[in-house]
């Protein structure tokens, strides 16, 4: 993950990517459930030192930082920094690195969290994800928060989606340890899902499981924007649907996206 491709990736959507899912109708609403979640275990009550990796455009280190907290925050696309560096406010110190990089960064221990949003942990294998949660738990200290949010091998609103266009062979695409081409402004992207069980078992041996939830198990995949722009009332309804189901943590693995909250032991 430390190659001139993986640098570049995602270079091509950064000046778009706020409009596209940021500030899009389903957007919105997946991240307000995060935040939703992070309000659960108070993650604002009190001021925190917090390491974002794949901080794409920077919003989420934006939010941080207005409520108080200190962040650090990388992503591996150059592009994705520098839009960050130029839109994001300069108290905010963003830089580039690899996922390796971080994992190898000493510098972890000086951190409350370590934050990912919104499935960037999806775009590396399962050994190079091993590794990656074996080198950040070797620098955490005990009491040190891990928040990410992933997607997972299965969803519910995409399985409906594809057979409702007699889309079947898509239907559970995403159920493959092989990876998944997926089309980001015409960077072709491979995607790995895992399931949340996969990963609270990867964490067992150094971390504490604290939470375990559904972002996204009615909330759709953003690429169904275009349809949603259009049906409002029908998004409403299905967040809706978010707030009652989103409560069950079974229905973590039937959703576009997942929280997971874990505690360094």
């Amino acid at each position: 993950m430390n190659n001139i491709k993986d640098r570049v990736q995602f270079n091509s959507s950064a000046d778009t990517y706020d409009d596209d899912f940021t500030f899009s109708n389903i957007g919105i609403l997946q991240r307000k459930r995060v935040y939703y979640w992070l309000n659960q275990i108070d993650f604002f009550s009190t001021q925190k030192k917090i390491f974002e990796i794949n901080c794409g455009t920077g919003y989420d280190a934006e939010q941080f930082h207005e409520k108080g907290h200190t962040v650090f925050a990388t992503d591996v696309s150059d592009g994705m920094v520098t839009y960050a560096k130029e839109q994001r406010s300069d108290e905010i110190n963003f830089e580039t690195q690899s996922f390796q990089q971080v994992a190898q960064d000493s510098e972890l221990s000086n951190y409350d969290t370590l934050f990912s949003n919104f499935g960037g942990l999806n775009c590396i294998n399962p050994n190079q994800l091993f590794d990656f949660l074996k080198g950040v738990s070797s620098h955490q200290k005990k009491g040190n928060q891990l928040i990410l949010v992933l997607m997972s091998k299965y969803c519910l609103m995409e399985n409906i989606y594809f057979f409702l266009k007699f889309n079947f062979r898509q239907i559970n695409r995403r159920n493959t340890n092989t990876g998944v081409e997926v089309n980001v402004k015409d960077e072709q992207v491979k995607t790995y899902y895992y399931l949340p069980e996969e990963i609270a078992q990867l964490l067992k041996p150094n971390y504490k499981i604290e939470l375990i939830k559904p972002v996204a198990c009615f909330l759709p995949p953003s690429y169904m924007e275009p349809f949603f722009k259009k049906h409002k009332k029908v998004l409403s309804f299905i967040n809706r649907l978010e707030h009652f189901f989103g409560r069950f943590t079974f229905m973590a693995k039937w959703s576009d996206h997942y929280i997971i909250v874990a505690e360094r032991k």
